[in-house]
């Protein structure tokens, strides 16, 4: 294992007990992360002086601003979410649910992009935005693309990972994901059935630039009351193969 630098990882753990926090004081992050509290002070002032913490009128400090620069620099290097944005929105304003762009990094599943429709205006997924990172296994966009990769890797992710339940509905099994990465292959498309949150379910295809590169899955997503088994299967499937091909042919001539 490669060594680390202990100071950059309380720095990263102090960040994310801030984003759960939404904001605290000095004494509530020096509490959560058992950290005395002349150090979790330290820690503070010097990311405020970076511009990734802000300390409110309250004596509380947050997250700053600075992160969302940084995400979207990061997020801009992508070819594929400049050619998928207009697509997304379109496909969001046609379905009126949610239309995602995923891509694969280290084994796990980045939303890279998220538009929702009209339809979708009151429904709120927890911890589902732009930067969010799940397991492929969960969801149809992730099973596009694990479904596209070799065996080997695939091996490789699930024993990285694992695949324990996040609903009753989730896979656990290897035989069974293997099972379905072939029905996938041959259908071109993947469907969440509930796997990842209850009460929702989800299409997605992957997008490819060349023989046995993926590089990223689009999908649509919402209630599993409006998207039933046939709405998936007769009228969400075609229009997401087609906004995967319309992706990938911008994708491959941009």
């Amino acid at each position: 294992m490669a060594s680390t630098v202990k100071s950059v990882e309380r720095a990263d753990r102090l960040i994310r007990a801030l984003l759960d926090l939404d904001r605290a004081s000095v004494t509530e992050v020096s509490e959560q992360l058992d950290m005395p509290l002349s150090s979790t002070y330290d820690y503070l002032t010097t990311l405020e002086s970076l511009g990734y913490v802000v300390e409110l009128s309250d004596g509380t400090y947050t997250v700053a601003s600075m992160f969302l620069e940084v995400g979207n620099h990061v997020r801009s290097q992508y070819d594929v979410y400049r050619v998928a944005e207009p697509e997304l929105k379109s496909l969001a304003r046609e379905t009126g649910e949610y239309a995602v762009l995923m891509v694969e990094e280290d084994g796990l599943g980045v939303i890279l992009g998220m538009k929702k429709g009209d339809k979708s205006s009151n429904i709120h997924i927890q911890r589902t935005h732009p930067g969010t990172k799940t397991r492929l296994s969960t969801t149809a966009c992730g099973k596009a693309i694990l479904a596209q990769l070799s065996e080997d890797r695939v091996c490789e992710i699930v024993d990285r990972y694992g695949l324990a339940p996040k609903t009753e509905h989730t896979i656990t099994e290897s035989d069974e994901l293997s099972d379905e990465l072939k029905r996938i292959r041959e259908k071109g498309y993947a469907i969440d059935d509930e796997e990842r949150f209850e009460g929702m379910r989800g299409v997605g295809a992957p997008v490819q630039t060349g023989v046995d590169t993926v590089t990223a899955a689009v999908g649509i997503y919402g209630p599993a009351n409006r998207l039933t088994e046939t709405v998936l299967s007769e009228e969400c499937a075609d229009r997401i193969l087609e906004t995967a091909n319309v992706i990938q042919v911008n994708l491959s001539y941009s």
